[in-house]
């Protein structure tokens, strides 16, 4: 059996059968209806394309001086 590398957080933001409304606590279910946005079912399927990234820390500072040969 494959080991996952990473966990999954199982909740209905993250489904593929999820659509946001304008209530920002609550997703529209394509198989129960208005649910909570932390609630999950047995029908989850992980859509990777609804999860926002982290932010990038950006460059490190670098001193001029150590640029030069």
């Amino acid at each position: 059996m494959k080991e996952e590398k990473y966990e999954i957080e199982k909740i209905c933001r993250f489904c593929e059968k999820a659509t946001d409304i304008v209530d920002e606590s609550t997703v529209l279910c394509k198989k129960k209806g208005i649910v909570s946005e932390n609630g999950c079912c047995r029908f989850f399927r992980y859509d990777p394309l609804k999860r926002s990234p982290s932010r990038n820390s950006g460059m490190p500072d670098i001193d001029p001086e150590d640029l030069k040969l």
